[in-house]
């Protein structure tokens, strides 16, 4: 039985004042027993013979010569673990010291040798990275690194102990010394105390020597002087102050504003600033994003608006001798409105797409008119918007003829039909695209249908005359063709 005692959470021989693992079980240096302490025995465990463990004066000399020749070779290891210099009670971590990095504890792993040398969990993942069996850095003896187990009651330990803020330590600022001096660097002091389990939520969450990056150009700035840097920050967007409603960069800001912006376009076009921002928040609600062609589009909606307006104007002007009542919140208003709004909007569209036809641009001009179908799709139908679906579905299949698709032809020859089955242009559009395609039958049939109902069928009169004279034409050309065959 050997004596032991423990002091500062190390386990030292009474006799020689050796100091023992604390982590593992225990072997004596001198005569190779092992002990397990219990520290529940009041920090000492009594020897039944004292004399058992000092043994011979030459055992002493031998434990003190081999610890004198024994020089272990530590492999080189960046801080792995916590700085001693951070811990309030630094007497409490000085025999918890990693030997590879130097620093406290940082997750403590037992590498499995006999004398159960710990050290942090990074140091050893680093030290069997190019090899999973080696010599212990303390004693030399081959370990595995399967081997390798964690202590978590002395983990718990270290998580417990008072610490002070890291970040102090490594931030310094610049200021004058009493002669004047420039660049003195002085220590900025952060007031935080607390644990060690603590210490990462504070410094992540809450210090304000925290380094943090900007999202916007990736400079990095502590805590305490990001906001400042970001209101700063020329990458970042903000709104245009024109009221576009287009975010751009702080740095662009300036060339936005005299090259690209549409608010300050109109702008200078005369119209006022209220019907500016009216019309480009009804054109976004309704159509999206702003972009090169949207100002012919935007100027239309405004034109509709201010026309909209005097109209609502001569009204009151007609009723002045009635008392006015004005209803807060009226929701059938609020639907009036916003009804008007994508009217406005669709109008808009299609004089847009009028232009672009105009200048052959019959793919941009496309995609104008589908956008103003898409707008009006879901308002009740009234006389004005079924004319306009008749419309817009007339110039589609306009510019569906140009471009040579005749199965898109047919489709929007129908949907005009659909709201007008008394449209001229309809029928003899589609019996056009029946016949590029070579379906003479069905040509002759749509213009039929398009007489009986007509009122001045004399276009269509001509067409069915055209149609039928090439069919036979072609039928003809088939007999010779068979009877020379």
């Amino acid at each position: 039985e050997h004596p032991f005692t423990m002091a500062s959470q190390s386990w030292r021989c009474s006799l020689c004042d050796y100091a023992l693992n604390p982590y593992d079980v225990l072997n004596c240096d001198m005569c190779g027993e092992s002990n397990q302490p219990s520290p529940s025995a009041e920090n000492q465990i009594s020897p039944s013979s004292p004399q058992a463990h000092s043994g011979s004066t030459g055992a002493r000399s031998q434990h003190s010569r081999t610890r004198v020749e024994v020089e272990p070779q530590l492999p080189h290891g960046d801080k792995c673990g916590y700085d001693v210099e951070i811990f309030v009670d630094q007497n409490r971590v000085s025999d918890h010291i990693c030997s590879i990095c130097q620093c406290v504890f940082n997750e403590p792993m037992c590498i499995g040798c006999d004398m159960g040398h710990v050290f942090c969990k990074q140091c050893l993942d680093e030290f069997f990275k190019d090899n999973e069996s080696k010599p212990c850095p303390l004693d030399q003896q081959l370990v595995q690194k399967t081997n390798v187990t964690p202590i978590k009651y002395v983990e718990r330990l270290i998580n417990s102990l008072q610490v002070v803020c890291p970040l102090q330590y490594q931030q310094t600022a610049v200021s004058n010394d009493s002669n004047g001096n420039d660049d003195v660097k002085v220590n900025i002091d952060c007031q935080w105390r607390g644990s060690l389990c603590d210490m990462h939520t504070h410094t992540r969450e809450q210090c304000g020597l925290f380094v943090l990056q900007c999202s916007f150009c990736g400079v990095e700035e502590q805590r305490r002087h990001i906001g400042k840097h970001i209101d700063m920050c020329d990458e970042r967007p903000i709104p245009c102050p024109l009221h576009c409603s287009e975010s751009i960069k702080q740095r662009l800001m300036d060339a936005h504003i005299d090259d690209e912006c549409i608010a300050n376009q109109l702008l200078a076009m005369g119209f006022p600033d209220n019907y500016v921002k009216r019309a480009i928040k009804v054109y976004k609600k309704n159509y999206g994003q702003l972009n090169s062609r949207s100002v012919e589009v935007v100027t239309e909606i405004i034109i509709r608006l201010q026309e909209k307006d005097q109209s609502k104007r001569k009204i009151k002007n007609n009723n002045s001798d009635e008392p006015e009542q004005t209803i807060p919140g009226n929701k059938k208003e609020d639907e009036n409105s916003e009804k008007q709004d994508k009217i406005s909007v669709a109008y808009a569209m299609k004089e847009a797409g009028n232009k672009l036809f105009k200048e052959d641009k019959f793919q941009l001009a496309l995609q104008e008119y589908e956008k103003a179908v898409s707008v009006i799709s879901n308002i009740d139908e009234t006389k004005e918007i079924i004319n306009l679906r008749c419309a817009l579905a007339n110039n589609l299949a306009l510019v569906s003829h140009k471009m040579k698709n005749w199965s898109d032809v047919v489709l929007w020859c129908q949907c005009a039909l659909a709201n007008d089955d008394k449209n001229l242009k309809a029928y003899f559009r589609w019996s056009e695209a029946l016949l590029m395609t070579k379906e003479y039958e069905q040509a002759i049939q749509v213009l039929y249908r398009g007489k009986q109902v007509v009122s001045d069928s004399s276009r269509l009169d001509e067409q069915m005359q055209r149609i039928e004279s090439l069919r036979y034409r072609i039928n003809d050309q088939i007999g010779f063709s068979n009877l020379v065959r």
